[in-house]
């Protein structure tokens, strides 16, 4: 399989891996690579390098949809699209509260927590935005730059932690209590056996107390609204025109990370439809460098004194490539039709369109 190919047979590329590996970076060159193929391309990110933005040519990649200025050789268009959670899950409850109830949400302090900082709310958030931008049609090919997770594919267990808020026994209890009333204290001292509920009053305050079960009261109405929404997103992951590529670096910790969420897609009978090896040093081949970029006197000095180590680091790149190979190889779920590239290392930061233009070079050098 080809980029190209990825790029004509899909609408949704989801790129994940571990955080540093260059993924940013990747998801908007492949999206660039979709708009000069004549696709209207959108590439949704979280917390952009400003010299991303620099280079597609835009002053800051924000939570509005941002139009990327491209060569006169481009066929389509690109857009670019900052991941903010808050403003993800703020639009959405816009959309499912009544006004006078969206306005006295948005006043919550709990809401504010769990909307900035709850566990699995900026994965949620990021899922939510991807299923809004596909149902909009507005864009024939979308890349999502997943958020770095600790565990392989956190981010698609996401609806179920929050769920798991809502329906725990006393979240019931507490919303059962509030509702029809502006404070907890007459109803929940008058039942001798909420034990939980005073201890928990007693350790955070009535106030605090009244506001959480304002909070979930409010949310409450909608959950069963998010349950639905969160089948949609796990049917549109599961699509034909769903795909999972898998981005790594020759770092040991990578590595490993990278197979565990191989295994992670296999579970889910999630489509795992390639991989990039990004930054893989190769042992300079001569004294120029031309690789390297090293013109400078300086910097081709530096890298002919340290050419030993340079060519240490290229043989443990090279075994541990060859390791993460095997496992694929040995990996029988997943497709023959599957892209792999590698692309090396490279001393210079991307400062412009051209730099990302040179990337989807290395894109296509698996063809």
């Amino acid at each position: 399989m080809t980029i190209d190919e990825i790029i004509q047979t899909k609408r949704i590329l989801i790129n994940i891996g571990s955080g540093g590996v260059g993924k940013t970076t990747l998801s908007a060159a492949i999206a660039l690579r979709a708009a000069f193929l004549g696709k209207r391309s959108l590439v949704l990110t979280i917390d952009p390098a400003k010299r991303l933005a620099d280079a597609l040519g835009i002053d800051d990649i924000t939570v509005e949809e941002r139009n990327v200025p491209l060569p006169p050789s481009a066929k389509g268009s690109m857009s670019a699209l900052m991941l903010d959670m808050k403003t993800t899950f703020d639009r959405l409850m816009e959309k499912e509260l009544p006004p006078k109830e969206f306005h006295e949400l948005m006043e919550n302090p709990a809401y504010r927590a769990f909307s900035t900082s709850l566990p699995g709310t900026h994965e949620f958030a990021a899922l939510q935005k991807l299923y809004e931008m596909e149902q909009s049609r507005e864009y024939d090919f979308i890349v999502l730059d997943t958020p770095p997770a600790i565990h392989a594919l956190d981010f698609l267990s996401a609806p179920q932690k929050i769920f798991d808020v809502f329906d725990n026994q006393i979240t019931r209890l507490l919303i059962r209590l509030y509702s029809g009333s502006d404070h907890l204290a007459l109803k929940l001292f008058s039942f001798g056996s909420q034990v939980i509920l005073k201890g928990l009053a007693r350790f955070v305050g009535m106030e605090a107390l009244d506001i959480i079960a304002a909070f979930l009261t409010h949310i409450d109405g909608i959950v069963e609204e998010l349950k639905k929404r969160s089948g949609q997103i796990i049917e549109m992951l599961h699509s034909p025109q769903t795909g999972f590529m898998v981005v790594t670096s020759p770092n040991p910790v990578a590595v490993a990370e990278a197979t565990f969420f191989f295994e992670e897609l296999k579970k889910r009978k999630l489509p795992a439809i390639g991989m990039i090896i990004n930054r893989v040093l190769s042992t300079p081949g001569d004294i120029s460098f031309p690789e390297w970029g090293a013109t400078e006197p300086e910097t081709k000095k530096m890298l002919e004194q340290n050419y030993e180590n340079i060519r240490k680091v290229s043989r443990m790149h090279r075994n541990l490539i060859a390791d993460l190979d095997g496992f694929i190889q040995n990996n029988r779920d997943i497709s023959s039709e599957f892209y792999r590239v590698e692309i090396p290392f490279e001393s210079k930061e991307i400062h412009s369109i051209t730099g990302i233009e040179n990337i989807i070079r290395y894109l296509h050098n698996n063809e």
